[in-house]
């Protein structure tokens, strides 16, 4: 009776340990359970990295892009030229460099002619030096050999030593210093200044002579260092008289 009992005690003592531990064995395995989803839900959600790490695992994923792309492409001797189809295309290229702009035609320049010589100034093709190749520097015998004797001799009256030598229509002018004046009378038709021939006309002197350097009432004055021509004209008909050669001194 006391076997039964205490085996009887040790069956409710087993079951009631057994019944005891069932809900902690049952808490085990939903946790167990619980720890292999997580485990599989962290396999198939992708791994957030910081940003801190992004810019470095960038760089190292581009390195290893290029490193495996050039072991991809085939490489080609140094001495051997680039295909130009490969080579990018740069400003000097036909694709990038402007067309060029047509250029202006400049007209072409003729040929210059030969400078023509400038013509002489009044001055220096007229020294006024002689008159009918009679110089006031010439001296009576010189002007007696030149000329020789004159048609007539006009003396004056108020000065003794002045005369007047006549040849036509040319007058010269002598006094005991030699020769004052040479004139020409406009019934000459022309004239002879400095070995040049000339009509005996306002207009045609002053052509020559060009503009004079004094215009006086009764005629127009051409001067030089030393000698002065002066054209004498009628101041009412304004006709040319004469025309006369002097030493500057006695203007």
């Amino acid at each position: 009776m006391k076997k039964i009992g205490w085996l009887g005690m040790l069956l409710l003592g087993g079951a009631v340990l057994w019944w005891s531990q069932e809900p902690a064995n049952e808490w085990r395995g939903q946790q167990a359970i619980a720890m292999e989803a997580h485990s599989q839900l962290q396999l198939s959600v992708p791994k957030v990295v910081p940003l801190t790490n992004l810019a470095s695992l960038q760089g190292n994923w581009l390195q290893s892009t290029i490193t495996a792309d050039l072991q991809i492409l085939p490489t080609e001797p140094h001495n051997q030229p680039a295909n130009p189809q490969s080579q990018p295309p740069t400003f000097d290229s036909p694709t990038q460099q402007s067309q060029p702009q047509p250029q202006p035609q400049l007209p072409q320049q003729q040929p210059q002619a030969p400078a023509q010589p400038r013509p002489q100034s009044h001055s220096a093709a007229y020294p006024l030096l002689t008159v009918e190749g009679v110089a006031l520097t010439d001296t009576k015998a010189e002007l007696l050999e030149l000329l020789g004797a004159p048609a007539r001799i006009e003396q004056d009256s108020y000065t003794p030593e002045f005369a007047i030598y006549h040849y036509g229509n040319l007058q010269i002018g002598m006094s005991v210093e030699g020769i004052r004046f040479v004139r020409v009378l406009s019934t000459a038709g022309t004239i002879r200044i400095d070995g040049r021939s000339m009509p005996m006309t306002l207009e045609a002197i002053q052509a020559e002579l060009g503009q004079p350097d004094f215009i006086a009432e009764d005629g127009l004055v051409y001067k030089r260092p030393q000698t002065a021509l002066k054209l004498f004209f009628d101041m009412e008909t304004q006709r040319l008289r004469s025309v006369d050669l002097f030493h500057r001194s006695g203007e």
